[in-house]
């Protein structure tokens, strides 16, 4: 917060510009950096928020040293890849709570929370390919797979906003989840599109230990009614 002294030509101002708040008090004029309104949550961030904390106590108040140091060494094995394609190394505590809450996401209530998996996701996805739907709107996404998914893992499949016309990154995209399909399935069929909207979709196996593969991508048109 800052005082402000006037000159001849301008003796009072308020409001906000620029991001700052200008006002006046018992002390005279003032300027601080406006606020920025609160995010009120929605949806599914506090749930998810809640199981991060339970998850995080479970590890400090219930698994002991040795577990600990399981998913330490699981951590240190599995890498990851952040936004910008660098690799990093997550901690033990962090590798829990991912993949313990990725679990629970998928498949739904979680159960105890597990040790780590000794073994790499059964299946990944090859390709992906979109085609007409039987009634306008719909697509049929059919992928391929590396390996054999079981029927006790999903496969996770995400759709971008629609748009008027394709070329966009894939990458840039805000995906939401429209499907989950079991292990062993290669098909998805998805209705109630925007006629003639363009969108990206992408596929993902995830294990039943929360663990998963990279996306594929796929572009397609919405057809109109055939």
């Amino acid at each position: 917060m800052a005082k402000v002294s006037f000159g001849t030509v301008v003796t009072g101002i308020s409001g906000s510009i620029e991001g700052v708040t200008f006002a006046r008090g018992s002390n005279g004029t003032y300027c601080k950096k406006k606020g920025m309104p609160v995010c009120r949550e929605r949806g599914l961030q506090p749930a998810y928020r809640s199981l991060i904390g339970y998850l995080s106590r479970y590890w400090g108040k219930t698994l002991d040293q040795a577990e600990r140091d399981l998913w330490k060494a699981y951590a240190d094995a599995h890498p990851r890849t952040n936004a910008l394609g660098q690799s990093y190394r997550m901690s033990g505590i962090n590798a829990f709570t991912s993949l313990c809450a990725q679990a629970t996401r998928i498949f739904g209530e979680p159960g105890a929370p597990f040790l780590p998996p000794v073994t790499i996701p059964n299946a990944s996805c090859a390709s992906l390919v979109g085609s007409d739907g039987v009634v306008g709107g719909s697509i049929v996404l059919t992928w391929t797979e590396n390996g054999t998914g079981l029927i006790t893992d999903m496969w996770e499949i995400q759709m971008s906003a629609p748009a008027q016309s394709p070329g966009q990154s894939p990458e840039g995209q805000a995906y939401v989840q429209v499907a989950l399909v079991a292990g062993g399935t290669e098909t998805a069929t998805l209705t109630d599109l925007l006629i003639m909207a363009w969108y990206w979709f992408r596929v993902r196996y995830v294990d039943q230990y929360g663990q998963v593969t990279a996306w594929v991508y796929e572009q397609y048109q919405a057809p109109a009614a055939p």
